[in-house]
């Protein structure tokens, strides 16, 4: 029941950017969508790799799984988890500055 715009501010309250993203069939509009879309590139442009890959994807998934859905546009998310995950992309992103 989690809308792409639910994932893209829950996730970016987190300090982790990513997009909404429309599928095909999308029954919700292009500005909720139901999809959401990770960008790479990015990550690996800075010299990122699998090490820190799937530390990332596990914070997305704590994210995505704390966050209470309330609508299609509004979500509650624990201030803790917010600021235990931020300290971790924190952690993560010093390490590789941007290019």
């Amino acid at each position: 029941g989690m809308s792409g715009l639910i994932a893209q501010q829950s996730l970016e309250d987190c300090g982790i950017i990513i997009n909404m993203n429309k599928l095909p069939y999308d029954e919700k509009n292009a500005k909720i969508t139901s999809g959401m879309r990770l960008g790479t590139p990015i990550v690996t442009k800075n010299g990122m790799g699998d090490e820190e890959i799937d530390p990332i994807t596990t914070l997305v998934d704590t994210v995505l799984k704390k966050a209470k859905v309330l609508s299609d546009s509004k979500y509650e998310l624990d201030d803790s988890v917010k600021e235990e995950v931020k300290e971790k992309v924190k952690q993560i992103a010093t390490r590789f500055p941007l290019r």
